[in-house]
């Protein structure tokens, strides 16, 4: 559905007053952060290529960015690549697919283009990041670089809108992150979601934004009920918390369930 069949949709269920047009699109909005607060939506899972840069250790988060899953650095030779999607390496509009480090081939899906591009390297070597809390990071790597220690990255925290990487690269390496992204919000009426087949549950979750607003919480209540009974059956509901937090949990054997967020816990100084 467009917006303007949503806010229509809405109106309609709220008794076809005409004072809420415009309340009613904020609504929708509304609604669709709501559901990008409850799960990470694999329609809105995504990859973003960019590169490291010599001597800094931190990058923003690529725009709109809600979680990161996982962060990839490629150190490689480029030795051949398929040209007939006339594609180069790591463009914007180009969604990684899949590596394959024993034919040394990495497969890229070109979304313009509607084409496999296959590209070959010579000493493909993929790193995954490895993720740690920043109160824990910055304690281990309290200077960056001060140290003069500059090397391929193998750590990483986030911190706000950035990411922090130890050590800090000396030189310019493909980096791929995997992130859930916030949704677009509608701004015209012919705009549609991102979300694919959830009208029903954005439409509930506008109601429950509609109904608190006008004071009417019986109401608000069985919309929010009906909008997480629809949300679950839309599988929005069972997503797992991104990577690096389940390997977090994993690695910290014996400790609390909320280890990660009390500032009296720390990281063993031999994980690093």
């Amino acid at each position: 559905m467009t917006r303007l069949e949503l806010v229509t949709e809405l109106v309609a269920r709220l008794g076809n007053r005409t004072d809420l047009t415009t309340r009613a699109a904020t609504w929708v909005n509304w609604a669709l952060d709501r559901i990008a607060r409850l799960a990470d939506d694999p329609a809105l899972q995504t990859t973003v290529n960019g590169y490291t840069v010599a001597t800094t250790q931190s990058y923003a988060l690529p725009t709109g960015t809600k979680n990161v899953f996982n962060i990839t650095v490629i150190d490689a030779t480029l030795t051949y690549q398929d040209t007939t999607a006339a594609l180069n390496l790591l463009t914007p509009d180009t969604a990684v697919y899949a590596f394959d480090t024993t034919l040394e081939v990495y497969k890229l899906w070109d979304v313009d283009e509607e084409a496999w591009a296959v590209t070959t390297f010579s000493g493909l070597s993929v790193t995954s990041l490895r993720y740690r809390p920043h109160r824990v990071f910055f304690k281990r790597f309290p200077y960056g670089v001060a140290d003069g220690t500059y090397d391929d990255p193998t750590f990483y925290t986030q911190y706000g809108a950035y990411i922090h990487t130890y050590p800090v690269v000396n030189r310019s390496l493909p980096l791929i992150w995997r992130i859930a992204k916030y949704p677009t919000l509608l701004s015209a009426d012919g705009s549609t979601p991102d979300y694919e087949r959830i009208d029903d549950v954005i439409l509930y979750g506008a109601l429950v934004e509609a109904h608190k607003a006008l004071r009417e919480n019986d109401e608000a209540k069985a919309a929010h009920d009906e909008f997480l009974v629809r949300a679950f059956k839309a599988g929005l509901i069972k997503e797992d918390r991104p990577d690096w937090d389940r390997n977090v949990i994993e690695e910290a054997v014996g400790k609390p369930p909320n280890w990660t967020l009390d500032p009296n816990y720390g990281w063993p100084e031999d994980d690093f």
